[in-house]
């Protein structure tokens, strides 16, 4: 490193320089070379802008001998401001590495610039970079040495959108979220294989940070109760964030049926019901075991209903037919045969 003199006493020197040399330029040296006097006042130098990032070294003499820059651990980027103090000095940085952006990095006079440092991608170890600040004028060699350091980041996810509920019938909704990684996929409470998720870029950035689009598939919920399960975003088979997958359950019903009440004579007979429903019912008699009998159709949603001829000597019989659903009662069809 060069260091100027700028005295009465170096001007003294120069003059003398230039009346035993008969000509003079704007720089010389003088001893062992570790001084230069320039009749251009030379100065370059760099500093935060904003919170203090840049800590200050010196050697085993205690003189300056450069920077020493921490960059925070974050999972998106950061852009820091700098103030470069030039006076007839042209500048330039060198050593950028390709996750650093200085801009501008080179210029000719003092500058506002900033610096862009993006995230650093999932990774056990810290890494580094040597930047330096350089004097590009040929006759005044000057530098600052800028170590920058960032350190080891964790996987790091933001949801930017949640699913809504899924219907009973299965569908197919998408929700976006943002990492510094590419998420793979596992699942939970998934029992049947009801939920199926892609994972997709979408081109887009959400705080910073490349942005992901996650459609997720359910197939029907044939049960009464809802179910709720689980996509899990993971990074190395470990979990950084879920999504909740929660639908509706299916709720069977008649829409129409042709008799809700049945009457027989007591001479028995068989007579037809017909219904629609959502749903294939299965059908349950009660109190007719010895009396009656019943069938469905229900590819022609039918029932069939056979009664036993009956002398109750006025009385009558009362007997229950149940259209079912998973073994629960979704529709009573009351069964009267009298006896008379």
């Amino acid at each position: 490193m060069k260091t100027n003199l700028y005295s009465i006493t170096a001007v003294t020197i120069v003059g003398a320089l230039c009346l035993s040399l008969g000509s003079c330029s704007e720089s010389a040296e003088l001893g062992d070379g570790k001084y230069t006097v320039s009749l251009k006042p030379h100065k370059l130098s760099i500093e935060s802008t904003g919170s203090t990032y840049l800590k200050s070294q010196t050697d085993d003499d205690g003189n300056f001998s450069g920077y020493t820059f921490e960059c925070p651990t974050g999972g998106w980027q950061v852009t820091y401001g700098f103030k470069i103090t030039a006076e007839e000095t042209p500048w330039a940085f060198k050593g950028i590495p390709n996750w650093i952006k200085i801009s501008p990095s080179t210029g000719s006079s003092s500058q506002n610039i900033e610096m862009v440092v993006e995230a650093n991608t999932p990774t056990k170890t810290e890494r580094t970079a040597s930047i330096t600040l350089e004097s590009t004028d040929p006759e005044w060699e000057y530098s600052i040495p800028i170590n920058m350091t960032q350190a080891a980041m964790s996987p790091v996810l933001y949801k930017e959108t949640q699913f809504g509920n899924f219907s009973s019938e299965g569908e197919t909704h998408d929700c976006t979220f943002s990492a510094n990684f590419t998420p793979s996929i596992a699942y939970e409470g998934n029992d049947g294989n009801w939920i199926t998720a892609t994972i997709e870029e979408n081109g887009k950035e959400y705080n910073h940070l490349p942005g992901y689009t996650l459609n997720v598939t359910t197939k029907p919920n044939e049960e009464t109760t809802r179910r709720t399960g689980y996509v899990l975003l993971q990074y190395k088979g470990n979990t950084v964030g879920n999504c909740e997958v929660c639908q509706y359950g299916f709720t069977p019903y008649v829409s129409s049926i042709s008799k809700t009440t049945l009457y027989m004579d007591k001479n028995g007979g068989t007579s037809t019901i017909t219904y629609k429903a959502n749903f294939k019912p299965t059908i349950q008699c009660e109190y007719m075991t010895d009396w009656g009998e019943a069938s469905i159709d229900t590819d022609n949603s039918t029932i069939t209903v056979t009664v036993q001829p009956y002398s109750g000597n006025g009385s009558r019989r009362l007997g229950y037919l149940y259209m079912m659903y998973k073994n629960k009662k979704i529709q009573t069809i009351d069964i009267y045969q009298y006896g008379y």
